[in-house]
């Protein structure tokens, strides 16, 4: 896994989100180069989530809109 933070959340915070998602999006199929797009507020602040699928791992970005 590989995180790319552009917003001033702390790891805790990101890897409270992180649970949340894979929590909630059990059962769906992810196959290498699939790209999920998705918007969370966070303590009222709109943080714009990237999941890349990649070859070896799986890449999260976190940015502020």
């Amino acid at each position: 896994m590989k995180l790319i933070n552009n917003t001033n959340l702390s790891y805790k915070e990101i890897g409270q989100i992180i649970d949340k998602i894979i929590s909630t999006s059990k059962g769906y199929t992810n196959y290498y180069g699939k790209i999920e797009v998705g918007k969370v507020l966070y303590n009222g602040k709109p943080i714009n989530i990237t999941i890349r699928y990649l070859k070896r791992y799986v890449e999260w970005r976190f940015d502020y809109e």
